[in-house]
């Protein structure tokens, strides 16, 4: 739209609202004063600091309700970003998605109650993607729209369906990164500051917004996750000095445990479950504590929220998920392990060294066993709480047989489906209910992805929910 065509735009609009007042003032009602018309002022873009692929918009206009960018590039479709809301005359947009190395034409589009105008047209071009992204090459039938976040010791990425990067973040310490989504709409991905471990809280841009994480105790790197309200759950670390001795091990020696802090928004401790005080040396094979100086007897790695509100964890050094009581802390069974509780049915083997615990629906947990040989394997178990039962119900193993020891998620999908990083070896696939796979990532071969999840939208206001 001309700036020409937007003047007479706002012109009939002020002359419709003046002669549908003049009508009134034709009644028994009396005249009210003539409301101004929008007035549109600028636009600035500026390229974001953590990726190519996002820009910042701030419009500056009055008389307006919300904002939208159209994003166009020649040979791809037109995408419309999620409406930015106007505050004291001005809205900040974020321009997410673009592709590396192109010519953006932005249009800034500004809506007053059922009309919108074509302000303005900004022009943006994107740089090229640093080298330690991957060469991503998509194959097969995707669960869904969106796109597919990863995990990788260099940062973090997100790829749509096409395995085009359409965000990343590059870690400051590239050694081992988890990255996560989370229902606030936010991003978290692990990292220090001055020598302390923490969550860096990353807006839609990829820009850090905070730093979250345990009170009073070293922060897990395994999982955290973060509520629409603001508050956390998070599991933590607590170093216990432990003779040892007698099982072998030094005298002088330290346990590790796991802690499962619930961290409200104001950043108090609402809740802890210290597992030193339900578990034992007991629960874990002799061998690893036999000549040890130090002992990680849980290795806490998935928080999971199970149907009637209280929480599942996986321990992954004894073998274990945990269900908890939320209310008194008090745990209510034991499943994987040596204190196994159930019963449990599984052709294959009993699950070891597990991660990515999660539940696929009511009764039904999946996670991926990642055994001590291969294949490692995405399973679902049916559990009967009251009879103590466990029966495997699906399973998938990539072709390759692939092993992966330590690392790897997964995620439950729409339709029921499933997607599955197995960690170290790179292999991220999607299976459907029955376990057949649909949908995998190719490119991605012997480097790290420490954990793949979907999001519907690059856009926070779209990813909330309660």
């Amino acid at each position: 739209m001309t700036s020409l065509e937007i003047a007479s735009a706002r012109i009939a609009r002020v002359i419709a609202a003046a002669l549908a007042i003049l009508a009134v003032g034709c009644g028994d009602d009396p005249v009210g004063p003539v409301p101004d018309p929008p007035e549109y002022g600028q636009a600035l873009l500026t390229p974001a600091v953590a990726n190519v692929n996002s820009a910042a918009v701030m419009v500056e206009a009055t008389g307006y309700d919300h904002v939208r960018l159209r994003l166009r590039t020649p040979g791809e479709p037109d995408e419309t970003t999620t409406p930015y809301p106007f505050t004291d005359g001005v809205a900040h947009a974020s321009a997410l998605g673009m592709l590396a190395e192109r010519d953006y034409s932005v249009d800034v589009l500004v809506t007053a109650g059922t009309e919108t105008d074509a302000a303005e047209t900004l022009l943006h071009s994107t740089g090229s993607l640093p080298d330690w992204l991957p060469d991503v090459a998509p194959t097969g039938d995707p669960a869904e729209d969106g796109f597919i976040g990863m995990a990788h010791p260099s940062g973090a990425f997100l790829v749509d369906n096409q395995g085009r990067v359409r965000w990343y973040v590059t870690s400051e310490d590239p050694v081992l990164n988890n990255f996560q989504a989370h229902p606030s709409g936010e991003y978290t991905m692990f990292g220090t500051e001055d020598l302390t471990r923490l969550y860096k809280v990353l807006d839609e841009r990829g820009d850090v917004v905070r730093t979250i994480g345990c009170v009073g105790l070293d922060t897990r790197f395994h999982e955290i996750r973060v509520m629409p309200q603001g508050d956390y759950w998070a599991l933590c670390d607590r170093d216990i000095p432990t003779d040892l001795s007698s099982r072998g091990g030094a005298v002088d020696g330290t346990v590790n445990w796991t802690v499962l802090q619930h961290v409200g928004a104001d950043g108090g401790v609402t809740f802890e479950f210290d597992t030193s005080e339900h578990f034992s040396l007991d629960d874990i094979d002799p061998a690893v504590i036999d000549g040890a100086d130090a002992v990680n007897i849980t290795h806490g790695n998935s928080i999971e929220f199970d149907g009637d509100g209280n929480i599942l964890l996986s321990f992954r050094n004894l073998n274990e998920v945990t269900k908890v009581d939320v209310t008194t802390g008090e745990v209510l069974w034991r499943l994987g392990g040596l204190a196994s509780q159930f019963v449990i049915d599984d052709p294959t083997r009993d699950f070891a060294g597990q991660h990515g615990l999660r539940l696929a629906e009511p009764g039904v947990l999946q996670l991926l066993d990642n055994g001590k040989e291969a294949p490692s394997r995405l399973v679902r178990y049916l559990i009967d709480e009251q009879a103590m039962t466990a029966e495997r119900v699906m399973e998938y193993s990539h072709a390759s047989n692939a092993l992966t020891l330590v690392g790897g998620s997964t995620q439950v999908l729409a339709g029921n489906r499933a997607l599955v990083s197995f960690g170290r070896t790179g292999r991220v696939a999607e299976v459907d209910e029955t376990g057949a796979q649909t949908f995998e990532l190719t490119g991605l071969e012997g480097q790290y992805i420490f954990r793949a999840f979907r999001v519907p939208s690059l856009y926070a206001a779209e990813r909330v929910t309660e």
